[in-house]
């Protein structure tokens, strides 16, 4: 009787074998493509109130990002007493693309709910940042699909 796996010859591995020789492979691909990535961007609102906001991160997430706001004061605006601005957003819908991927696509940009307050004209920027595994160069623009 001899051993086969002297002669360079592997047994075959069974069907849980070759999954997770497969989730190891695509562990190894995305560690080799993906890098932690930090993206910001800003988006100007007009008048106290609520809005939904499309922002576009420009990267491919491989997984939900983290995603901080913060906001400021357009240039030449300015702040009255007893009506201070303030300004907060809520991912409330994930853009997604390639969704046939393992954990169902890309994240590539968000709808956000931004709600300000101040005076009734005041025009404040909302500011974002999102941060995570991003694809280190995709292959095509955001409007194709990998």
């Amino acid at each position: 009787m001899s051993d086969i796996s002297h002669g360079g010859i592997r047994p075959f591995p069974g069907p849980s074998g070759v999954f997770k020789q497969f989730q190891s492979e695509e562990m190894r691909v995305n560690e080799f493509l993906t890098k932690p990535t930090s993206v910001t961007g800003r988006e100007l609102t007009m008048n106290a109130g609520e809005v939904i906001i499309p922002i576009t991160f420009g990267v491919w997430f491989i997984e939900r990002p983290n995603v901080t706001f913060g906001g400021e004061l357009d240039d030449g605006d300015f702040v009255e007493a007893g009506a201070f601005p303030t300004v907060s957003g809520v991912i409330v819908r994930w853009t997604r693309q390639k969704p046939e991927r393992n954990n169902g696509g890309y994240f590539v940009g968000a709808e956000v709910c931004c709600v300000t307050t101040g005076r009734d004209e005041q025009r404040i920027w909302l500011h974002w940042r999102a941060e995570g595994k991003a694809m280190a160069n995709p292959a095509v623009s955001l409007g194709g699909d990998l």
